[in-house]
């Protein structure tokens, strides 16, 4: 599964806030026309060139925002993925909330349909610095740095640099809040070192 680590794969400027809500608490649900770490509005999309280093082989990577699904009275949004221009099976459905950016339910490369016990925190949006949060995509992960200036084909970014560490792992990614991933590092630990696998920059996107 493409990973939004951060992305993120893969989370403001000038931040203040929270982190370490308990996964199984749904937060209190803000409006769904607001923006967050990831803006979800349908018809949003993201085009990303994703290198791998080691071989120097390059696809691109799109995400959209394609529809809603509404359940228990909240509204969930769906992001596709699309690669080199084939759509896969996966899927994710996001809301922001007043912590962050939570997942609902996924679906696999098979096209199997998960549906989580109860919303999950990715990415913890407003943080504070070095504070650790609990993501669904990492066993830790924390807000680094912020006001970091980073350049990528799409343009220069004011971003939120996170990273997501598992055993064998590690993910650097900057965000801009409300425009959503610009950067992203991905990083293989082995006994011979680590290996940089995958670097995530962004092209193009549309935002409403």
């Amino acid at each position: 599964m493409i990973k939004i680590l951060c992305v993120l794969m893969v989370l403001s400027l000038g931040m203040v806030g929270c982190s370490g809500d308990s996964p199984s608490t749904v937060p209190v649900i803000p409006p769904a026309s607001s923006n967050g770490i990831l803006p979800l509005k349908v018809g949003n999309f993201w085009v990303y060139e994703v290198e791998n280093p080691q071989t120097g082989i390059t696809r691109t990577v799109r995400w959209e925002i394609a529809e809603t699904m509404e359940t228990e009275g909240q509204v969930w949004f769906e992001l596709r993925y699309t690669e080199n221009g084939q759509l896969l099976a996966e899927r994710r459905y996001l809301r922001n909330t007043a912590t962050g950016l939570y997942l609902y339910a996924y679906v696999d490369a098979s096209g199997t349909f998960h549906q989580l016990e109860a919303p999950h925190l990715l990415i913890s949006y407003p943080a504070r610095i070095n504070s650790w949060f609990d993501s669904w995509e990492a066993e830790s992960a924390k807000l680094r740095a912020t006001h970091k200036d980073i350049g990528v084909p799409a343009g220069s970014f004011e971003c939120l640099k996170y990273e997501f560490y598992n055993d064998d792992s590690m993910t650097s990614a900057f965000w801009t809040p409300h425009v959503g991933l610009i950067n992203q590092f991905n990083f293989i630990y082995s006994s011979s070192g680590v290996t940089n696998s995958s670097t995530w920059r962004l092209v193009d996107y549309h935002v409403n």
